[in-house]
């Protein structure tokens, strides 16, 4: 389930990433390690 999450939080990032100024993503459960893959894997810069 986890990895099905992670490729549609990829899948979603793609398809509106050049309508958007930014994202928001939180830790599922706590699990910073998924935000952090999603965030390494989209090629977001991190501004924070």
């Amino acid at each position: 389930a986890m990895e099905e999450g992670v490729a549609i939080a990829l899948e979603m990032i793609e398809a509106v990433r050049p309508f958007v100024r930014g994202f928001h993503l939180t830790a599922p459960h706590r699990k910073v390690d998924v935000a952090l893959r999603v965030l390494r894997e989209s090629g977001l810069k991190v501004t924070a």
